[in-house]
């Protein structure tokens, strides 16, 4: 037998997530919940690009049902990672301001773990499970279906209290609800994501091409990103800020209270480029960065170097590309 929430395990629930830093909560009743049709159609157009774990669990991320029948509700929050010295390091290292610091997996996964026990230990035959950007979860789908925002034209959760830098996660609990209050669109005839994008990877409102995302470039595409992808005068090493900085909802952006988010005052892309691969991931360990390993972030920082670096950081992208086999292919570049 399933439960009904209680107000026990709200009041708890709110104390403790605000508590750790979130920004925003909401229950959601999952029964209540659409297909997200969209995605099917996205993923037809070949729009996921190389992201092919996204098609072989489409048919869960598509319904929610399908993904967690045991889960009839979810608790779905977000954790903003704002901080203004983030988005002046950014401008000078050109890594997104979402990496600047630790992992947010690791952290938001972290906060909703200890809710869970917390809440469990109220209620001992609460069940749940937990996800930030993993599994097979529409974050930003269900989210929308919450007070925490609505799908931009950026294609990202934005709120008009809030904006949208911040992270999602969600945790799924063995309770019964019935909240399900969907954000209203705030997004009006602005188009300024749109305009924003280098590389027109927004081709219509709330419509995106990740093979011509900078974001899905430098990170998910695991091979080089062709050079016709690289913004001449602003190229990004990781990641990419562009439509979010230019929506004006930004300007509500909260700033984060997670002190593990925050910069490193040693990313510099001179330092950079000095890092052998062992260097590299002492570095980052913790970063989201590691992930996309050694030479894939180099050969992202040999073709920023092409396009902005100086005398000298140009002198050492090519020693890099002369000295291994991974970076010869950008060779010509210089």
């Amino acid at each position: 037998m399933i439960h009904a929430l209680s107000q026990t395990l709200r009041n708890e629930a709110k104390n403790f997530l605000y508590e750790n830093g979130v920004l925003e909560h909401a229950f959601l009743d999952l029964r209540k919940v659409p297909k997200n049709n969209y995605l099917q159609l996205w993923l037809d157009r070949g729009n996921n690009g190389s992201m092919h774990w996204m098609k072989r669990t489409a048919d869960k991320r598509i319904d929610v049902s399908k993904a967690f029948p045991q889960f009839p509700s979810a608790m779905l929050c977000s954790l903003s990672y704002y901080d203004i010295d983030n988005v002046k390091n950014s401008e000078k290292n050109r890594i997104s301001i979402y990496a600047q610091g630790r992992d947010y997996h690791k952290v938001l996964g972290k906060i909703l773990k200890r809710c869970l026990n917390h809440l469990q230990s109220y209620e001992s035959d609460l069940e749940g499970r937990f996800y930030v950007d993993t599994g097979p979860v529409s974050e930003k789908f269900l989210a929308s279906h919450t007070k925490l925002g609505w799908i931009g034209k950026s294609t990202n959760l934005t709120h008009n209290r809030y904006g949208s830098f911040f992270f999602l996660g969600v945790l799924f609990l063995n309770r019964q609800c019935d909240d399900y209050s969907p954000s209203q669109n705030h997004c009006g005839t602005c188009v300024r994501c749109l305009v924003a994008c280098p590389t027109a990877a927004l081709y219509e409102p709330y419509k995106i091409d990740a093979r011509l995302c900078i974001s899905y470039q430098t990170i998910e595409n695991k091979a080089i990103t062709p050079q016709s992808l690289v913004p001449e005068k602003e190229p990004w090493l990781y990641g990419c800020d562009e439509c979010q900085s230019a929506c004006p909802y930004n300007r509500f952006s909260k700033p984060t209270p997670i002190d593990d988010f925050k910069t490193r005052s040693n990313y510099e892309l001179d330092y950079f480029l000095n890092l052998d691969e062992t260097q590299f991931l002492n570095e980052f360990e913790g970063s989201p960065i590691r992930r996309i390993g050694y030479n894939k972030f180099m050969q992202n920082l040999i073709l920023l170097v092409a396009r902005i670096g100086n005398k000298n950081q140009k002198a050492r992208a090519t020693e890099l590309c002369v000295n291994n086999l991974s970076f010869e292919p950008l060779k010509h570049l210089f």
